[in-house]
This record gives C-alpha cells, structure tokens and sequence, in this order.
C-alpha cells in the first residue's frame, strides 16, 4: 500500500514539472541569415515563364489528344488540330528556321508542312459570332438586335477567348514565336479549332466555355445610354400601350450626408415598371429607367443561366431581333456612354495626395491620436510599439 502511494507521488510531481516545447524556433545566427536570404529572393524576383516542352515528360501527341477531348473534338485526329494550332510566328523561330532537331513544342514531321491558321480563324470569327448572337437572341427574344450585338462582341474578344483557351491548356500547345503567347494569338488559335469540329460538338464547345462566362456580364452597362428614359417611354407607349410614363421619388435617406440615397420608381399609367437607387437624383432616374428597360427587354441575371436545350437548334441561323430604331422616335436620344466615361472615378486619390497640405489648412489635422485599436500606439499611456492597444468595443 505504501508503495502504490509513493508511485502516485512520483506521478504527480511529474506531471507538475511539464514543460512545453518551442515551436519553429530557430538560433539568432539563422534568422539573420534567413531573413537575408528572403530579401534576396524579392530583389531577384521570380522565375522566367518556361513552356512545357522543357519538362521531361512532354509529350506533343499526347497532350494534343487530352486537349481535342477537352475540345469535345474526340472525332477527329491530331493531324486535324496540327494546322489550327499553328501561328504565322511560328515559321520565323530560329530554331524552326534553321531546321533544328526536336524543335519544340511540334514535332520535325509536323514542320513540314508550312500551313498557318489565318484562313480557318477567320472562317471561326463569322461562325462564332453566329452562335453566339444565336444563342441570345433565343434567349432574349424581346431585346433589339443592338443589344445581342453588344452582348455578343463583349463574349467574342480577345481577352475572353484568351481566357478560355488557357482553361483548356492551349497556352502550350499553341505554335507560336513568343512566349507566353498573345492574347490574340490564343484567340485566333480558339477560333480556328471550332472549325474543326463538327457543328454539333461547336455549339457544345462555344456554350460550355464562351456563352457560360455572360453570367458575370452587367447587363447595365452593355448599352449604358445617356437619356434611357426616353427609350422607356417609347417601349412603354407601344408594347404596354402605356398613355404617361413618369419618375417617382419613392424614398430617400442621408440627404445631408456624405452617402445620400435616392430611391427612385418608373410608373407607366400608375403601375410600376422598374426601380432603382442612386446617390443623386439625375443618377437614380438613369439607373431605374435602366432597369426598366431590361425588365421590358426581358434581360435580367436569372434569365443569363446557361440553357442547353438550346443547343438543339441551329444557332447560326437563326432570325435576327427587332431593331431599336423600330421603336424609338427619331428625336429620342439613343447615345451611349463610353468606356472612359463609364471608368471616370470621380474621386482622385493621386491628386488628394498630391494637394493633401492645402486640405489639411481648410479643414485641419485629422485627430488620429485619439484613436485606440491594435495598430497604434495608444494615447492614455505611453507605451511602446511592443505593447499594442487591444480594440474595445466603444474603439470601433
């Protein structure tokens, strides 16, 4: 008994005697010395972008087998993607000029035939821009024709293609005198591919990776027109038989603030046909009249979800919208804003900072000793950058 006691003891005054272990701790020569070398690597910068083919598990055949299935191209051969996947640049590569050895990223056998891709893309340019006008007009049968337009071309540039083309891993396939390649040469390469395949594997092809990016489009801003009330009206008057269409102030708030809120309604025959808000009034009536008119178009971001039934028609031929002109009086103003205007920020925080002095003397030195949160150093004791100030509720 005495002895199970005394191991108790021992026990215990082991378990009091604990010590906790230090974690990532390093000697004071080792952080000198890593921290020497971090900076070093920042001055450096990173490494150089270097193509697939210097790997040694590149294989060109291969991957441009993974790549037409990706393509939904299984149908066809790699000799069929050889020709769309080649740039005019590529014949002007020393390496190909000089008829090197295993030039890469192609082949010797796939260097012999001096074919570039100009002619398939633009062949896939008019088929692209097709289908995709196609697609929206099904989708938005009561917008004008000018709005599948504008749709249309902010899908088929060369960003968004470039942005697709890399999804699919054409950055590497691409044979092309730079690298990285262009963005247009990504797009161009796109193009010509959805040449090769068949029309129905195209149309799969242009919804899964090009008509599926629209879901991040504002739609706001595809036609951003200067006076869209007047447009309103017009299609108000003719397909809601509407005899007055008016703005109504629905609510405000803040007037006096830094943040005003304007809450403004389109009325057509005293029934609500749109709503928006805005920081001034001129702003909310744009912006509501806006929203009305892709509530009549029947635009919206629910109605951009992808629909695959769709792809059961032929979308490069199908009828074109009505025209805005058909609708709209000849002395209504149809102009739109341009993209300087739409990215114009009003409040220039390079010409504050450069002007800050001459604000200081209007309106004072900010009272930022008052302030008492975790950054700073506090102001009801003097304390040092080691001991921070812990945020309260009544500091935030």
């Amino acid at each position: 008994m005495i002895g199970a006691l005394n191991r108790v003891r021992v026990l215990n005054n082991a378990s009091t005697s604990f010590t906790c272990s230090s974690r990532g701790l390093r000697k004071r020569w080792q952080r000198d010395f890593l921290k020497d070398l971090y900076h070093r690597r920042i001055i450096a910068g990173g490494e150089p972008l270097t193509h697939r083919a210097f790997l040694p598990n590149w294989n060109y055949g291969s991957e441009l087998f993974a790549f037409r299935h990706r393509l939904h191209g299984e149908d066809k051969e790699n000799e069929h993607f050889i020709k769309a996947l080649t740039n005019p640049t590529f014949f002007t590569r020393k390496d190909i000029a000089d008829d090197a050895s295993y030039a890469q990223p192609s082949l010797e056998k796939e260097i012999e035939s001096h074919e570039d891709n100009v002619q398939l893309a633009e062949e896939g340019d008019k088929l692209l821009y097709s289908i995709v006008s196609g697609y929206f007009s099904l989708q938005f049968p009561n917008s004008p024709s000018e709005f599948i337009e504008a749709i249309t071309n902010s899908l088929i540039n060369d960003d968004v293609l470039a942005e697709s083309a890399t999804s699919l891993g054409m950055q590497h396939l691409v044979r092309t005198g730079e690298f990285p390649p262009y963005a247009s040469t990504l797009a161009q390469s796109f193009k010509a591919c959805l040449v090769i395949l068949s029309p129905e594997r195209r149309q799969q092809t242009i919804l899964e990776t090009i008509i599926s990016k629209a879901i991040s489009i504002p739609l706001e801003d595809v036609l951003p027109f200067k006076n869209p009330l007047g447009i309103v009206t017009d299609y108000a008057k003719k397909y809601l038989k509407a005899e007055n269409v008016e703005p109504r102030l629905m609510h405000k708030s803040g007037v006096n603030s830094a943040i005003p809120l304007y809450y403004v309604g389109i009325f057509a025959d005293q029934k609500l046909i749109g709503e928006c808000a805005g920081e001034t009034l001129s702003t909310a009536v744009d912006l509501a009249s806006q929203a009305s008119l892709l509530r009549l178009w029947g635009a919206s971001p629910e109605t951009l979800m992808l629909n695959f039934s769709f792809n059961q028609h032929d979308l490069s031929k199908v009828a074109k919208n009505h025209s805005i002109f058909d609708v709209v009086n000849e002395s209504t103003d149809l102009s739109c804003y341009s993209d300087e205007e739409l990215n114009y920020d009003p409040l220039d925080i390079v010409n504050i900072a450069n002007n800050y002095q001459s604000i200081e003397k209007e309106l004072g030195r900010p009272r930022i000793k008052h302030l008492r949160h975790k950054f700073s150093r506090g102001s009801i004791v003097r304390r040092s950058f080691r001991y921070l100030v812990k945020p309260r509720v009544y500091t935030i």
